[in-house]
């Protein structure tokens, strides 16, 4: 097992998201969010080294934006300065705890450049994340996509982060560049939809690169998908739930971590599910630093 912290590099957006002024617990404030950034959070909660590519305004929140992540020990070093505002995201809580998002204002962080520093990174790491379609329903990813072809880059995981159906296209090149795909229960019937019907999971495992889907449906737990097996846990729902913002990122952090281990795949899928409920009574996306001891074992 592995016995050094991982270093996973995180690759995607960064942004603020911005509650109603009628939540109840941040009433008009705004807390870092971005998947990616999330993700970059709660790995290094967990102990890993995670390096955030992604971009920011030239701006008084994006210098905010950096110190906060730096202090929860997040290396910043490759988000870029752009020109033009630090993206914001509105976000409303439905009763059920779920989030809804309308974009006030969004940044390319797609549009960065892939040099030297990111080469090394990529040498250097033993993981990289990346959440694809938080800029919409395009895959215009330049970098991204000149990383995930890199012959040196290591093990690759993808939340796709759906808010609409994409083209078919678009999945099978996920597909052909990710290890392990992750979907939440909405995702999962888009992308069964643009499949006209075909189970996704077996579908993805059947492209190419993928070996390992992960499917989350809230208080109902997740599910593992490889080519043989299907692995499930359950899951709950605490008595004080605040809202379901961040979970999906803490899953992904938390199996992450695992997976890099080498942890049983069931044992690997019950850290991932507990790292995700321990999101479950705060607001916003971002974990508590250092929050490990929500980790079992």
């Amino acid at each position: 097992m592995q016995s050094a912290p991982p270093k996973i590099t995180c690759w995607g957006e960064l942004a603020w998201d911005v509650f109603a002024a009628a939540e109840p617990t941040l009433n008009g404030s705004r807390v870092l969010g971005g998947s990616a950034t999330a993700v970059a959070a709660q790995l290094a909660a967990l102990g890993a080294e995670a390096t955030l590519v992604s971009a920011v305004g030239d701006d008084p929140e994006g210098a905010q934006a950096l110190s906060e992540l730096t202090q929860r020990g997040v290396n910043v070093s490759l988000v870029q300065r752009s020109a033009g505002a630090t993206a914001a995201v509105d976000v409303r809580v439905q009763p059920s705890g779920e989030p809804a998002y309308a974009a006030s204002h969004r940044l390319n962080w797609a549009a960065l450049a892939f040099d030297c520093a990111l080469a090394s990174a990529l040498v250097g790491s033993d993981a990289l994340t990346f959440s694809l379609f938080a800029q919409g329903d395009c895959l215009d990813l330049g970098a991204l996509e000149r990383a995930v072809a890199h012959p040196k880059t290591p093990w690759i995981g993808c939340d796709l982060n759906l808010r609409r159906a994409v083209p078919v296209e678009v999945l099978d090149r996920v597909a052909q560049n990710a290890d392990l795909v992750k979907l939440n229960q909405r995702e999962y019937e888009l992308t069964r939809r643009v499949l006209g019907g075909e189970e996704p999971a077996t579908w993805l495992l059947g492209r190419g690169r993928t070996t390992l889907v992960a499917l989350t449906s809230g208080q109902h737990g997740a599910r593992l998908v490889t080519r043989d097996t299907v692995i499930a846990q359950a899951g709950r729902t605490p008595p004080d739930l605040v809202d379901t913002v961040g979970a999906g990122d803490a899953f992904m952090a938390g199996l992450t971590v695992a997976l890099l281990a080498e942890l049983p795949a069931q044992e690997a899928l019950l850290r991932a599910v507990t790292r995700a409920e321990s999101q479950l009574t705060r607001q916003g996306a971002m974990p508590t630093p250092r929050q490990a001891q929500s980790e079992p074992g």
